[in-house]
């Protein structure tokens, strides 16, 4: 059943231009926002490769702190800590109106229990109560009014259904609540058919059947104006069947067939349909829908401020239902990859945009549950990918077998082994399971997570974060395949094929297109490191090797929308508007294909519309080793203040015009990154000036070296609790009342060592939280200082291949409480089997 979308202004100026001049696009570093978990050494790392890979503008980066928990939050927590202070960050920056996708980097709670939003309200077994991060915030509207909406299998507007015949009737705003307010009353006579069925109430039956009828005869009234909408032919023959009118009802559900509702293969198990089950007529209906084939909606490029309607069109903004792409970049806990294999894999997505990849997409067939789901459509999708020019076979098994060629594969097994396959992943390739854990990340969870694919070198992957119960509607048709193969993103991909997205964890670069269409943009107005003042005009241009023609022209200044011409217009920018100083101006070419492809040029300049310079200096080099502070020197005569920026977030400040500063990089993480140093001054004119920025690479000192045990001692499976002068006490495992069990009191200082081993050289991390007050953490001897927040600590430590040694010194305040973790490939707690201790 359908659920209202909440009306939340995103702005419509610059986009009622936009959807006048060409369909919606997405694809493009401008309109992508990412999330940082501030705290995490891995957020950090992953999401300074993205930026920089992708040239993810500063002003779209936002981090947040203090998270208690990067696997699981309430959704209200998620509400008031991620999503709610996300929106607000985009509204004050002036982002909201060409935000169209939120991504996160690693070490953020994947799985959201919906619980608080539920209520005392009785749903279906099917519905469990976990929503993925990614699903709930693509569908942010629904979760902003705290219902079960977001639960709403239909919920996705965007996703491409069968191709229909064109509506008779546009969609009103009131048409739309009306339709949402019926459906819900439905669902809700549903629930208490089921229970009059157990505990029968003639009264409260006739009053059932009366409050039916009118629900119908308002279906019947907006399917008169709406005769090609799937869905309301398919709830209308719910409503029809609960009132015990079965010819109506199944003439209702066969309509719904013809008008394109693929998710008829779950009429079976509807308990709104029981009052059928039985009658040859319904399973003559059943038997269609296993043999229908379908041709689904052409591709669709997306938007976050355009609104989408039940039939899947497009609309201005607030007609419809708004989302905004979501993905997760890496998950590098539980059962994660190293931040080295995640870096790997976007390096590998990133290279294989418009590469026209010659592989082969495989659909898997096999007798479980998890493959017959969606056998349905591997034929239709075949066929489509054929047309489209890309290689596409259906074979019997679990994974293609030994071949080097796989862009792409559908798959429905419970478990699985990529490597053992001997099959090769193609950069850019989606690969996907449909099993009941493919996305649970917690370090127990059973069955194959879906990083094993990225693992393996998918661009991205998916899986439910709590039992799916094998619904069609919880995964991606087959046709994603297909929608990605004609110049969609992967973002686009997924969601296009997408009915209720709520709980489906998707990991990967929401902006790889390797099928994506080029534009080549150039201007003959502007050139690496001009120096511009005054009134710029600027005349775009576009060709096309693919031969698309561009429909319109977006100026971005430092990532933020300016300007929106249509091809053959002239940008008139008014430089005295920014800051003098160092700015990339970004043009973006969007053609007027079914998918809206961009290209785009970025020319970095100098704004000097005075005199007034700032100078900085900063000795060192290019790579910066974490351990070491970077000192930064800076003179702007005339400045009140001096800020040092990385992508907005502010580092460092000079009181006066010119001083110097250190910075530690260990708030930075590892890998590329931009420091901006920014004037700030008094008085009427000039407030700012911008420097030029320092590109540095932060990189790992040397590893720490393998140690040696003594000849004559002998390790065995176990942690070492010591306490004061007590004999040191042996534990399996570093999780709940382990170092109460250990004898670790209230008011004791403790520590706890373990050796361990690492396979190869990298940087490995350790993840610790608790009530004990930690005075020192230390590897091998060396103390562990890097910043922690108020919840996780999240320390990185650079080892070399071997035998190490780690010690935690702390202080017991009450029930003594330590949440220990440590891992190269995701994270685990700490037990036996990986830390040792010396035997008595």
């Amino acid at each position: 059943m359908s659920f209202p979308s909440a009306s939340r202004h995103r702005g419509g100026l610059a986009l009622a231009a936009i959807f006048c001049a060409t369909a919606a696009a997405f694809g493009g570093p401008e309109n992508t926002v990412i999330v940082v978990n501030a705290d995490s050494w891995a957020s950090h790392t992953v999401a300074n490769e993205y930026i920089h890979a992708r040239g993810i503008p500063p002003w779209n980066i936002i981090y947040i702190s203090d998270l208690p928990s990067f696997e699981s939050m309430p959704v209200e927590d998620f509400r008031t800590k991620i999503l709610g202070p996300i929106l607000q960050t985009l509204d004050a920056r002036g982002l909201s109106p060409q935000t169209d996708a939120i991504l996160y980097s690693a070490d953020f709670p994947t799985m959201i229990p919906l619980s608080g939003d539920i209520g005392q309200e009785k749903l279906p077994q099917a519905l469990t109560p976990f929503g993925s991060i990614n699903g709930l915030t693509f569908l942010y509207q629904a979760v902003g009014l705290k219902s079960p909406g977001s639960m709403d299998l239909g919920s996705n507007y965007y996703y491409r259904r069968a191709a229909l015949p064109p509506e008779k009737t546009a969609w009103t705003g009131e048409d739309m609540e009306l339709y949402r307010r019926t459906s819900a009353k439905i669902q809700e006579c549903g629930k208490k058919t089921a229970e009059l069925r157990v505990k029968p109430d003639p009264a409260a039956t006739e009053t059932l059947l009366s409050t039916l009828r009118e629900l119908i005869g308002t279906m019947e009234k907006l399917r008169e104006k709406h005769p090609n909408a799937a869905e309301l032919n398919y709830n209308l023959g719910c409503a029809l069947s609960l009132a015990g009118r079965p010819e109506d009802a199944i003439r209702s559900l066969q309509r719904a067939l013809d008008t394109g509702w693929w998710e008829v293969r779950n009429a079976a198990a509807d308990a709104d349909l029981s009052p059928l089950r039985g009658r040859p007529d319904f399973e003559q209906f059943l038997a269609r829908t296993r043999e229908i084939k379908f041709e689904p909606q052409p591709a669709a490029g997306f938007r976050g401020a355009l609104s989408w309607l039940p039939s899947g069109v497009p609309v201005p903004p607030e007609t419809g239902r708004r989302y905004l792409i979501s993905t997760v970049l890496a998950c590098t806990s539980g059962r994660g990859t190293s931040v080295r294999e995640a870096i790997a894999g976007l390096r590998r997505s990133v290279s294989a945009d418009s590469r026209m990849p010659k592989g082969t997409v495989y659909y898997m067939k096999n007798a479980d549950v998890r493959s017959t789901t969606r056998e349905w459509g591997f034929g239709s999708a075949v066929e489509k990918l054929k047309s489209l020019g890309v290689k596409a076979v259906i074979e019997d098994g679990v994974l293609p077998q030994e071949k080097a060629d796989v862009i792409g594969t559908t798959v429905g097994s419970e478990g699985f082994n990529w490597a053992a396959s001997k099959s090769r992943i193609l950069p850019g390739a989606i690969c996907e399971h449909l099993t009941s854990c493919g996305g649970m990340m917690g370090e127990n969870d059973p069955q194959t997570p879906l990083t094993e694919f990225i693992r393996n070198g998918a661009a991205g992957a998916s899986g439910t974060v709590s039992e799916p119960f094998a619904i069609q509607q919880k995964f991606p048709t087959p046709f994603i395949h297909s929608f990605y193969a004609q110049g969609c993103t992967l973002g686009e991909a997924f969601y296009q094929s997408l009915s209720g997205p709520y709980q489906l964890l998707i990991v990967g670069d929401a902006l790889c297109k390797p099928w994506g269409r080029r534009l080549v943009v150039k201007t003959s107005d502007l050139g690496s490191g001009d120096k511009l003042k005054g009134t710029v005009k600027i005349t775009p241009t576009a060709t096309s090797p693919d031969n698309i023609r561009a429909g319109i022209f977006e100026l971005y200044i430092d990532g933020k929308r300016a300007h929106i011409v249509k091809a053959g217009g002239t940008f008139d920018w008014d430089t005295r508007g920014v800051p003098d100083g160092a700015h990339d101006i970004t043009i973006v070419a969007t053609a007027a294909d079914t998918v809206a492809s961009q290209g785009r040029l970025i020319v970095p300049v100098e704004i000097r519309n005075t005199s007034e310079v700032l100078t900085m200096t900063a000795p060192g080099g290019r790579e910066r080793a974490w351990d070491r502070p970077i000192e930064i020197a800076i003179t702007q005569p005339g400045a009140k203040e001096i800020v040092v920026l990385a992508n907005v977030r502010t580092l460092a400040k000079i009181t006066g015009d010119s001083g110097t500063v250190k910075i530690d990089p260990r708030t930075l993480g590892q890998g590329p990154v931009r420091l901006v140093p920014v004037a700030l001054r008094d008085g009427p004119g000039l407030k700012q000036i911008i420097g030029k920025p320092l590109d540095i690479t932060i990189v790992p000192p040397a590893p720490l070296r393998a140690q040696t045990i003594p000849a004559n001692r002998k390790l065995v499976d176990e942690i070492e609790v010591r306490t004061g002068t007590r004999a040191p006490v042996g534990a399996t495992r570093a999780a709940g009342d382990w170092l109460t069990k250990a004898g670790v009191e209230n008011g004791d200082e403790f520590s706890v060592e373990g050796w361990f081993e690492v396979p190869e050289d990298d940087v490995y991390q350790f993840q610790i939280t608790g009530t004990a007050t930690i005075q020192s953490f230390a590897i091998n001897g060396s103390v562990q200082t890097w910043p922690r927040g108020k919840a996780w600590w999240f320390v990185p430590v650079h080892l070399a291949k071997g035998l190490h040694r780690m010690n935690v010194a702390a202080t017991a305040t009450g029930p003594a409480a330590l949440d220990i973790r440590f891992g190269g490939s995701g994270t685990r707690t700490l037990d036996g089997t990986r830390f040792k201790r010396f035997s008595k």
